[in-house]
């Protein structure tokens, strides 16, 4: 019986040195992505709340550069894939917070007409998140949707893309179209 408490207890302890390492890794971002991931930085994303294969697979794409990223792939070639996907996991499990974006509903009104013909096959109708590997829109700061955005509308940006599919659904898109798509989805929780 004592082995049994003394092996529970072990577990125990692993468990919570585990989290505390996990929360020591996770504290770099937040300096760029706000406390638990939530970003108070129009043009920084949220990463609270968002899917956790997608974090994963987006972050070690950038690490290995196989998607562009200004400081993303230096910071995360400081660390290996495993600790990568303990930081996905961490951040994954933390509660989404939508950005605080002031509602133009014009832009609203035609982001959502661009929005259903261009994205909703994806990311459904509200930015939800419905195909495995996307990330969820809804919520997110419109100052990043259209930063990632115009990298598919832009022909002499062919590095590293990270879909081709969104090239196809983007690259023709009219910068107001993209502006308006970013703040329809930025307004939506």
């Amino acid at each position: 019986m004592h082995h049994k408490v003394a092996a529970f207890a072990f577990c125990v302890a692993a468990g919570v040195a585990q989290a505390a390492d996990i929360a020591g890794l996770a504290a770099t971002c937040h300096s760029c992505h706000g406390i638990d991931g939530a970003s108070v930085g129009p043009t920084m994303p949220s990463i609270a709340g968002q899917n956790e294969n997608y974090l994963r697979h987006v972050m070690i794409e950038q690490k290995h550069d196989q998607r562009y990223s200004s400081i993303m792939g230096r910071l995360l070639r400081t660390y290996s894939d495993e600790e990568i996907a303990l930081m996905a996991r961490h951040f994954a499990a933390k509660p989404w917070v939508p950005a605080a974006v002031d509602a133009d509903m014009r832009l609203v009104n035609r982001g959502r007409q661009v929005a259903q013909k261009t994205c909703q096959r994806c990311h459904g109708a509200t930015g939800e998140r419905v195909a495995e590997g996307t990330p969820r829109l809804a919520g997110q700061w419109p100052g990043y949707l259209v930063i990632e955005s115009m990298k598919y509308t832009d022909p002499t940006f062919h590095r590293n893309k990270p879909s081709e599919r969104m090239a196809e659904r983007v690259g023709n898109l009219a910068v107001e179209d993209v502006q308006a798509v970013a703040h329809f989805l930025g307004t939506r929780k």
